[in-house]
């Protein structure tokens, strides 16, 4: 309840104010090496980073592959 509270009933990372299915609560999101809780985030933002390894790198250049795309 509290980072809900803190993230204003949010998405850590989209900012969307659903979980992102009917019914479902949050998913509550953690660095699998140190086990530490980084926020809440809604089913597709889950799902995002951990399809792409949890690896910033990886995210970047997904960014970077999206944004060349868009030029």
């Amino acid at each position: 309840e509290a980072l809900l509270l803190e993230q204003e009933g949010r998405c850590r990372i989209c900012r969307s104010d659903s979980s992102g299915v009917p019914g479902r609560r949050w998913s509550i999101d953690h660095d699998h090496n140190t086990d530490v809780v980084r926020g809440l985030l809604c089913r597709n933002c889950n799902l995002g980073i951990g399809l792409l390894k949890d690896s910033p790198e990886v995210l970047r250049e997904a960014a970077r592959y999206i944004e060349r795309s868009r030029k």
